[in-house]
C-alpha cells in the first residue's frame, strides 16, 4: 500500500502500485489541476481510509518523544497512522512525519527527492 500526502497530489509523482490516502487530504489540495489529477485518481484507484484508533495512539506517543507532535496537522497524522497500520510506504516531503516515520520504521519516499537522514 502507497500512502499518498499532499506533496504526491501536487507534483503527481509517486511509484505505481495500491493507493490510499486519508480524508483530509481533499482540503490541503488547493490548485486546480492537482485537484483534478486527485478526483482521477479517485475514480480509479484511490483508496481513503482512516487507521484504526491504536495506530492514533503508537504515531501520538512517538511523535511526542520524537519532538514533532507540536508541528503535526491532523492530517499529518492521519497519513502516518494509515502508513504504520497498513505497514505501507509514505509518499511525503515532509520532514516532520519522514522523521516520525524513520522512528517507526515506516518507508517513506519523498516527491521532490528530499528526505530526512537519520543521525548517527
Amino acid at each position: 500500500m502507497i500512502v499518498l500526502d499532499t506533496c504526491a497530489f501536487l507534483t503527481q509523482k509517486h511509484p505505481n502500485g495500491e493507493f490510499a490516502t486519508v480524508p483530509g487530504i481533499k482540503n490541503e489540495i488547493v490548485n486546480k489541476q492537482s485537484k483534478q489529477y486527485f478526483e482521477n485518481m479517485l475514480a480509479t484507484n484511490l483508496k481513503i481510509m482512516k487507521a484504526e484508533k491504536s495506530s492514533y495512539e503508537i504515531v501520538q506517543k512517538q511523535a511526542k518523544e520524537t519532538g514533532d507532535f507540536d508541528v503535526l496537522s491532523r492530517v499529518d497524522i492521519d497519513i502516518i497512522a494509515l502508513g504504520y497500520q497498513c505497514k505501507g510506504t509514505i509518499i511525503t516531503d515532509d520532514f516532520a512525519i519522514q522523521n516520525i516515520a524513520l522512528a517507526l520504521n515506516i518507508k517513506f519516499l519523498s516527491c521532490s527527492g528530499k528526505i530526512i537522514s537519520a543521525e548517527l
